[in-house]
């Protein structure tokens, strides 16, 4: 088998489609996994926000906490405004 400049020219091509078709495919499956978790970061948020809604209705004190910070929050619309006489 003779090497000659049209085969290694040849083997080289071959060799750099394979490495761009595959760098391609890694940039289309990057982009997909990034997107795919920010709509799950955001859903998240909403479903956590929906669920705090729902237990603020219940007119109960909701203890949140972040780390070793905690609050206690309820909902005004459940508050009595004092009688006035």
């Amino acid at each position: 088998m003779v090497i000659t400049k049209k085969l290694i020219l040849n083997i080289f091509l071959a060799i750099w489609i394979i490495f761009s078709i595959g760098y391609i495919f890694y940039d289309i499956w990057s982009d997909f996994k990034i997107t795919k978790l920010n709509q799950a970061y955001q859903q998240g948020r909403v479903d956590t926000i929906d669920e705090l809604i729902r237990q603020a209705q219940k007119c109960e004190v909701l203890p949140i906490f972040s780390g070793d910070t905690q609050v206690k929050l309820i909902n005004i619309d459940c508050l009595k405004a004092p009688e006035t006489k």
